[in-house]
């Protein structure tokens, strides 16, 4: 048969993995959690952002004017 006090140390050994599993799983959920945060994000990223899509606009009109006026000019 087997030593039941050895039974006892194993299913508390258990139960302690069990926790730090648990413990573990809510650490990565909070990470992701702040990881995903639009509102974070949003903050963080908004002036490059608004650079790059002013500068995209930008170089778009240029485009488009640049291909009004070469047709009205006749080339």
């Amino acid at each position: 048969m087997t030593n039941p006090h050895s039974i006892d140390a194993l299913e508390s050994r258990a139960a302690e993995q069990r926790r730090n599993l648990h413990q573990s799983v809510e650490d990565l959920r909070g990470a992701v959690r702040e990881r995903l945060d639009v509102t974070a994000n949003a903050r963080r990223y908004m002036l490059p952002a608004s650079g790059a899509l002013a500068a995209i606009g930008m170089g778009l009109g240029w485009i488009v004017a640049g291909l009004f006026f070469s047709s009205r000019n006749g080339r």
